[in-house]
């Protein structure tokens, strides 16, 4: 029988599957071109080549040097024979940039290989290569077979660590997880630039070397126990942590309680004797291990109850340290070190004898946060007229939509290929990767042969490239930007050859309009105008005319079958020219263009024109902030242009441009606003209308949605559901629990092609904490059964708390580096980001890229803040608060100014089902998070993020009409009544409300509803006030099909949905009934996605729930219809009180706490919130006297109709 978690991964990449449709397959062939290298995808085999099939190049070996190769390590490449005859094998291999292709070195290498076996090369690197990301490419021949060859390329990551005395340190990380190197990057935060980590002991010792070992389980990889010990016997110090190996208990300080080992009451330090300034006041308490120091052993640190917390003794020549924590731990709250674990790391310059390390770790937090505020400071100065609390937003530190290739990125309605060609999006297929003739538009100078791409510079809203031929020559320039409906070119050629399908073209001269034929020229002292227009009149196209707006007067132009051809006579040639559509991604009925050309309308010259100027400012960088004001979000951007001299001496059109998704959603009724007056440029996107501010600068609003969560209370009535709702968690938490991912399915034999996973994949097949994985994505199944909690019966809340307290506060503080999965480095960018769930995957050029990665973190946070608020354990959340902050960074660095949102894929801009679904309530509850943590910083950034991604979240209620209002009767585009997911190079949707099998969508909709985890209650609230009519339109059709599907079942989101749109309670009760009959004994882990939306959709007629009771443990609640009592038990573990926030839409008569009547509490009759202290540590009893009278409005979560 298949665990949960196997069900439920293999429903995720049916999920991923359905998003992303051959995926990739317009990047795939990136360098093929460039490099004469082909993507490799199947096996990591090259196309047609015999020797493939004998030979498999298998890269380096991932367990012992893990994904970053470091100075220390020695780069060997492997290959496997996999026939029954010996290969000798000759190797070529090359090292280059990844940036710019800049060959760094290259050699030749030979390699017999034995039949059936796989063996490894060595490859010396230069001893001063910089850090960087590189590609190795490979060309293997058979020396027997002449002229056979296998060819194929990686990335490396080189993390070569910057010179200092004082910081350098090299770690050798023995950490039983997937990627230990990439958890020290989390552990060392910004020291990470000055050491070096290796997943292994280091070939020969250094004075600068420390051990670092967290692991229950002695690994093979970390060499015999005898040998480490040999090393530390010899000199080398060590830190071990936690629960380590019973083989180590010789060598550690302490003895361990190996039955009891661990304890659950939280602790404050004391003081350090090697951090002398730590404060205890300014940092968490912290889970612990249950240890004793053995005599003569020096004890560091102990907890507030005496127990020792770090501990040290000698051993021969080293020393061994302890510390009863898990590494990775968050000591004081100092935004200045990032991430680091500060007590670890001063440890390790301590052991090494760097007493001036911790004057320098000082020292560079404070230079941190000056930097942090020095950079503040610029960016309002230079957008200008914004509050003193602004916040600088997404646009640092971050890659966006550019992250991974030089090229094949899109902009708004102009996209550039892998081999240059310029793809319009109104033309392109609506299936990912597939283009038409029509579609595409290549640049071209005489006697350019190949195309070879160079990095020359981006920021957030754009990438220059140069493009250079065969023999290295640049002769192109292009810059994209989706801040811009144009793609800009740049070139000294004095002759451009444009090839695209085109039928005419139009130029303005001093006699009117003028249009062109193929084979006719005009002599470029005619134009009165920069621009040229282009149709294709096909009488059977859908056309969206073109526009090459140009800065440089030709001498001649002429039009020949399907290009166009400029002549130039000046030293500087072309010099800039920018290429995109009239009308936007605007269609035209068929032959309506080549029609219209001949007599070119006013409309039409008057849009070139503008646009043409337009063009001449074009927008290459852009500074964002925000701030909060009442319930508006407010961004403030301020552009940076390339403006562009011209023959004509037009002024270039300078415009802030307000993203398309929240133009398209504040002209369907979101109360979005801007503080400029807006101009419509009439150059409509695929993802919404184009609006500006004339100038550089834009504000704008961003209206927030009610958000309050929804803490349910029991409604003590003759009601079926609750005893569906226990069921619902018995049954599958019953079930044994692993990480399952299935990465090595024999349908899938390409998604682990080079053993680069193999350290993850036990996971699916041990007990949880046996595995080298703890994948919290996979494990946290799944947030409503933990918000569901007080309205459990004694025997769920029992099977409740001891899975849930298992799966969150055990990992958390006792394997939390078991929660990292892979850290990445972008390579262009090189900002570090972790990867939070593993599969499906796409090995492609080289590399492995992951697939969903916003909605992995999203759900994570919002899980993590139901786990804290549900079970009041700020202590877990708090001690790893270091943790949640990098495991957010995906979100951030990938958050897109145009898409206003973080991508699911790492290796091309999407916005897809059930990931867009989770973005918004997951970084509402990181911000949530922040405030209980007290992180001011962070809770605003993540509210930031949570606003800005509604805006397309909602947006796909709206796309139907809006295509609809830029296509013309019997377009393709209008077949589409639904639209799940927002590609970034094209339009795609979906003509019916279900996908191809109706059942699944009624159970599970993860289109517009659900995550993979299940329906928050506040996406659900904000979709009612944001797309009430369009919500209830889907419900509609969806209901239409619940006749067709035999004994179909109803998801819980979906009937949530219809209680939001107010449908009668009565049907939604029958139908839900009817699924919880079929479902509630169910061992399916889909059932942990039902017990919180249950829980609303039963009490909905009782306008009542409590919103906010942090920092306590909401145990359980209750309220009696008959009686209109509410009892409450909450448990505060906090010295302090606490305030309890609850909605009530009747008046309280009175409260009280612990028994006794209370008179501070306050009840506010226009909006219901009813606020009450408790005492702290203690657990409370809440029991609340309510009226027949209701005062107060009613709150959005309630439909008016339900109530009595």
């Amino acid at each position: 029988m298949l665990n949960p978690c196997a069900r439920a991964i293999a429903l995720i990449a049916l999920i991923a599957c359905l998003i992303t449709p051959a995926l990739a397959q317009q990047r795939k062939g990136e360098d093929s071109g460039q490099l004469a290298v082909e993507a490799i995808n199947k096996g990591n085999q090259a196309v047609d080549s015999p020797l493939n099939e004998r030979v498999k190049f298998m890269a380096w070996d991932f367990t012992k040097l893990g994904y970053h190769i470091s100075p220390s390590e020695l780069l060997a490449l492997r290959f496997e024979n996999v026939t029954d005859q010996p290969v000798n094998l000759s190797i070529n291999w090359r090292v280059e940039r990844y940036d710019n292709l800049k060959v760094i070195t290259q050699g030749e290498l030979g390699l017999e290989l034995d039949a059936k076996t796989l063996d490894a090369v060595p490859l010396t690197l230069p001893a001063n290569l910089p850090d960087g990301c590189y590609r190795l490419h490979l060309v293997a021949e058979d020396t027997n077979a002449p002229g056979k060859q296998l060819r194929d390329v990686i990335v490396v990551d080189y993390r070569a660590p910057q010179p200092n005395r004082t910081l350098n340190a090299r770690l050798a990380t023995l950490l039983d997880c997937n990627d230990p190197e990439g958890f020290i990057t989390l552990a060392t935060g910004p020291l990470r630039t000055y050491v070096e980590a290796m997943r292994s002991m280091p070939p020969e010792a250094s004075d600068n070397d420390v051990i670092l070992l967290q692991a229950e389980i002695w690994r093979e990889r970390y060499g015999t126990v005898e040998s480490v010990v040999q090393r530390i016997r010899a000199g080398t110090p060590a830190i071990i942590f936690a629960k380590f190996p019973a083989e180590l208990d010789d060598v550690a300080p302490v003895t361990i309680d190996r039955d009891n080992p661990w304890v659950y009451e939280p602790r404050s330090l004391e003081s350090v004797d090697f951090w002398p300034t730590f404060d205890p006041e300014n940092g968490p308490r912290h889970y612990a291990t249950n240890v004793t120091a053995k005599p003569g052993s020096i004890v560091h640190a102990r907890w507030e109850d005496g127990r020792p917390a770090i501990v040290s003794q000698q051993v021969g020549e080293g020393v061994v340290y302890y510390f009863s924590t898990a590494p990775g731990r968050t000591w004081e709250v100092n935004r200045g070190n990032g991430n680091m674990d500060e007590m670890l790391m001063r440890c390790v310059y301590d052991i090494l004898g760097r007493s001036d390390a911790g004057t320098a770790i000082d020292r560079m937090a404070r230079e941190n946060l000056d930097n942090e505020q020095r950079e503040r400071q610029q960016i309002a100065r230079f957008i200008g007229d914004v509050p003193d609390h602004a916040q600088v937003g997404a646009s640092e530190r971050n890659f966006a939509r550019f992250g991974w290739h030089l090229v094949s990125e899109s902009g708004l309605n102009v996209h550039i290929g892998y081999n240059s060609e310029i793809q319009f999006a109104a033309d392109l297929p609506s299936k990912r990767g597939a283009t038409t003739p029509e579609a595409i538009m290549t640049v071209n100078v005489p006697g350019m042969e190949g195309r070879r791409a160079k990095f020359v510079e981006g920021s957030w809203i754009s990438r220059t490239i140069d493009w250079a031929d065969n023999r290295n020559v640049t002769r192109l320039r292009s810059t994209l930007s989706p801040a811009s409906p144009f793609m800009l070119w740049e070139t000294r050629e004095r002759t451009l050859n444009l090839d695209f399908v085109t039928t005419r073209i139009a130029v303005m001269t001093r006699n009117g309009p003028r249009t062109l034929s193929p084979g006719e020229s005009i002599d470029g002292r005619q134009l009165t105008a920069n621009w040229i227009i282009a149709v294709n009149g096909d009488p059977e196209h859908r056309d969206s005319p073109r526009l090459i707006a140009l800065t440089r007067r030709p001498t001649t132009l002429t039009l020949n079958d399907n290009q166009l051809s400029l002549a130039f006579n000046r030293r500087g040639g072309a010099d800039a020219l920018a290429i995109g559509t009239l009308f936007g991604v605007r269609h035209f009925a068929p032959g309506q263009t080549g029609r219209l050309i001949n007599d070119l309308p006013e409309q039409w010259q008057d849009q070139a024109d503008r646009s043409a100027r337009l063009a001449l400012a074009f927008p290459v960088d852009t500074d964002e902030m925000f701030w909060f004001e009442d319930e508006d979000l407010v961004i403030a951007n301020r552009y940076t242009y390339r403006t562009l001299g011209n023959d004509w001496r037009l002024t270039p059109l300078k415009v802030a441009m307000m993203p398309p998704f929240a133009a398209l959603n504040m002209h369907n009724g979101v109360p979005n606003s801007a503080e400029q007056p807006l101009i419509d440029l009439k150059t409509p996107t695929i993802w919404g209308p184009l609006l500006a501010a004339e100038g550089d600068r834009i504000t704008y609003r961003l209206r927030l949605p009610a958000r309050d969560h929804f803490g349910p209370i029991r409604v003590e009535r003759d009601d079926p559901f609750y005893e569906h709702i226990d069921n619902r968690l018995i049954h599958p938490l019953k079930q044994e629990w692993t990480a399952n991912g299935f990465i090595n399915r024999p349908d899938r034999p390409s998604s682990n092609p080079m053993g680069d996973l193999n350290d993850y994949l036990p996971s699916a097949y041990v007990p949880m904490f046996e595995a080298w994985h703890s994948d919290l994505y996979k494990l946290w199944f799944c947030f409503p059964a933990v918000a569901g909690r007080p309205v459990y019966g004694p025997e769920a809340r029992q099977v409740a708390d001891d899975h849930h307290r298992k799966v969150y506060r055990d990992i958390l503080n006792f394997y939390p580096h078991r929660s990292i999965i892979h850290h990445r480095r972008e390579p262009i960018t090189l900002l570090d980001y972790p990867i939070n769930f593993i599969w499906p995957t796409n090995w492609n050029n080289g590399r492995r890229y992951y697939v969903d990665q916003d909605e992995s973190w999203t759900v994570i946070a919002y899980c993590w803040e139901m786990y804290t608020r549900y079970y009041g354990d700020w202590t877990t959340t708090k001690s790893n608060w270091n943790m949640i902050q990098w495991h957010s960074q995906y979100n951030s660095i990938e958050h897109d100014w145009a898409g206003m949102a973080a991508s699911n894929l790492e290796e091309y801009f999407n916005l897809g089902h059930d990931c867009i679904n989770a973005q918004y309530p997951g970084h509402l509850a990181h911000s949530r998070l922040a405030a209980g943590v007290g992180d001011k910083h962070a809770e605003r950034h993540a509210l930031y993020l949570a606003g800005k991604t509604i805006q397309p979240t909602v947006a796909r209620w709206f796309m139907k009409d809006y295509l609809e209002s830029i296509t013309e009767q019997g377009d393709p585009w209008r077949q589409w009544r639904w639209h799940a997911t927002l590609s970034d190079t094209r339009v795609q949707g979906y003509d019916t409300a279900v996908d191809p099998d109706a059942r699944r969508t009624l159970s599970h909709n993860s289109r517009h509803h659900d995550t993979s985890k299940g329906t928050s209650t506040e996406f659900m609230l904000m979709y009612k006030q944001f797309a009430f009519d369009r919500l209830d339109e889907y419900q509609r059709e969806l209901r239409s099909y619940e006749p067709t599907v035999d004994n179909f079942e109803l998801g819980t989101g979906n009937s949530m949905a219809r209680v939001m749109v107010e449908w009668p309670r009565e049907e939604i009760l029958a139908t839900a009934l009817k699924t919880e009959r079929k479902n509630s004994r169910s061992d399916a882990w889909r059932s942990l996605m039902a017990p919180h939306n249950l829980a609303l959709i039963v009490s909905a007629d009782n306008p009542l729930f409590i919103a906010e009771w942090a920092p306590a443990e909401y145990v359980s609640g209750s309220f009696d219809p008959d009686t209109l009592k509410v009892s409450l038990v909450m448990n505060n573990v906090e010295h302090e009180p606490c305030t309890l926030r609850l909605y009530t839409q009747r008046r309280p008569d009175g409260v009280a706490v612990n028994d006794a009547a209370i008179s501070d509490w306050a009840y506010d009759e226009n909006k219901g919130w009813l606020t009450i202290e408790i005492p702290g540590n203690q657990q409370s009893s809440v029991v609340i006297d309510l009226t027949e009278d209701k005062p107060a409005e009613l709150h959005p979560y309630f439909p008016t109709t339900w109530q009595e």
